[in-house]
């Protein structure tokens, strides 16, 4: 925008804009900006392949070339949508100068903007701005109103609809539990008188919920942090410690529940599973047979043959190491799979709180483990008769750091995972289960190398 020119023409007033304007930095266009265009068309091709999953498309010499040549009349923003577009509806993944010319829009052989369809009245270019705001707001309105509307049919706390207070954003935790901070302490509270008819029309939504309440509303209090470790205190204890339940009924995976348990420290209060609260009752005397029959076989089977070779778990004295800080491992290689550093950290957390007892913190860990994947490379296993390649392995290398705060040995070590595949396949039909094939050997090692014990 021409700042000058706004003023002028009365769309911008003037003593606002020395009030705003200390700095002035003057951006040039898209076109003036050299290889900027093919900077950012990589930028945004990588934003939709880790959005949506799928490989990134990427620009030959030619595409690149028309990219540089292109004037774009709607700068970043074109490059952006163009880009995005490309990423979801085009089917190859070698974006060609032909291909790229279908997206471009053809270019203006007069001036090279866009010609409007009608000539445009003064006035309302000069206050289209003041009816857009306007309708935006008239808009805001209505969303609130219905959503008051909505919130007092079903009772769910102060509206505010009798102050006109704003409503508070709402703030996500891990769980899927909105915490919405309250109203002004002072406001007048809203009407909760409700039908009983209208009470019988959603009784059925409240019933048909699987996603029970964890804690009693009085009861939300505190941090984000207290909320959820109370919401899996109570959980755990309404299940009777039953995790796979739990899990369930917060409507997170099982992984995430025992990393969460790991970081409250619940796990010393709550380590009972459906076993342990199936109801009681006097077993038969025939199974009390069975039981003895059973120890009787396994007796004697242990004493019969020792098995030389064992796991024993982990080497960890939990006494003096309590802790373990896992630094994102950053992918630094230099082709990759976008979601295949998430897959990776992921994973390695995940072994840890579920092999371990220790506690995931972010800083000052006894334990610390960082590093980056380093290498994502493919080669030719095998060639057929005919000379093609008819294997193509797949190798994933990570470098890691390790240091033990406690006893003082640290450590940086290299460790690579590979696997094979078909060349007749394409990699992008099989990536996302060979990475995770290396992924599951990679952390493996990892884990075998610094806590495990053979």
């Amino acid at each position: 925008v021409n700042m000058d020119q706004a003023i002028a023409e009365g769309r911008f007033r003037q003593d606002l804009y020395y009030r705003l304007n200390s700095v002035s930095i003057q951006i040039p266009a898209l076109r003036e900006r050299g290889q900027d265009a093919v900077l950012l068309f990589k930028k945004f091709a990588l934003e939709m392949s880790e959005q949506y999953k799928m490989p990134p498309i990427r620009l030959d010499a030619e595409a690149t070339a028309l990219l540089l040549a292109y004037d774009w009349p709607g700068n970043v923003r074109q490059l952006k949508n163009i880009a995005e577009n490309m990423s979801v509806t085009c089917e190859e993944r070698e974006i060609t100068a032909d291909i790229l010319r279908t997206y471009l829009p053809q270019r203006s052989t007069t001036t090279g903007q866009v010609v409007p369809l009608r000539p445009v009245a003064r006035t309302a270019e000069v206050h289209a701005y003041e009816q857009e705001r306007e309708l935006i707001f008239q808009m805001l309105v209505d969303l609130r109103r219905e959503v008051n509307e909505l919130k007092r049919i079903l009772g769910v706390g102060d509206t505010g609809a009798a102050t006109g207070a704003p409503m508070p954003l709402p703030r996500h935790t891990d769980l899927g539990y909105v915490e919405t901070p309250s109203a002004h302490p002072h406001s007048p509270a809203a009407p909760h008188a409700v039908k009983e008819d209208e009470r019988a029309q959603y009784m059925d939504v409240e019933e048909v919920s699987d996603a029970e309440p964890a804690a009693e509303p009085s009861k939300m209090t505190g941090t984000l942090e207290d909320v959820e470790r109370e919401m899996i205190r109570t959980t755990l204890e309404k299940n009777g410690g039953n995790r796979r339940i739990t899990a369930a009924r917060l409507r997170i995976s099982e992984r995430t529940l025992y990393r969460k348990i790991k970081e409250y420290g619940l796990d010393e209060h709550h380590t009972r599973t459906a076993a342990h609260v199936a109801p009681t009752s006097a077993p038969a005397p025939t199974i009390y047979i069975y039981i003895g029959m059973l120890a009787a076989i396994v007796c004697l089977s242990l004493t019969a043959c020792t098995i030389s070779y064992k796991f024993t778990g982990t080497s960890i004295n939990y006494d003096l190491i309590k802790t373990i800080q896992i630094d994102k491992i950053a992918n630094r290689a230099p082709y990759g799979w976008a979601p295949m550093e998430a897959i990776f950290n992921n994973k390695l957390q995940d072994l840890y709180a579920n092999q371990t007892r220790l506690k995931m913190v972010k800083r000052g860990g006894d334990l610390h483990i960082a590093g980056e994947i380093t290498g994502y490379d493919q080669f030719n296993k095998a060639v057929s008769a005919d000379g093609f390649s008819s294997q193509v392995q797949l190798r994933m290398t990570v470098n890691i750091r390790f240091r033990n705060a406690k006893t003082g040995e640290t450590w940086e070590k290299q460790f690579s995972a590979t696997t094979q595949y078909d060349a007749s396949q394409q990699l992008a039909a099989v990536q996302e289960t060979l990475v995770n094939e290396m992924v599951k050997d990679l952390t493996d090692q990892i884990f075998n190398a610094t806590v495990a014990d053979w």
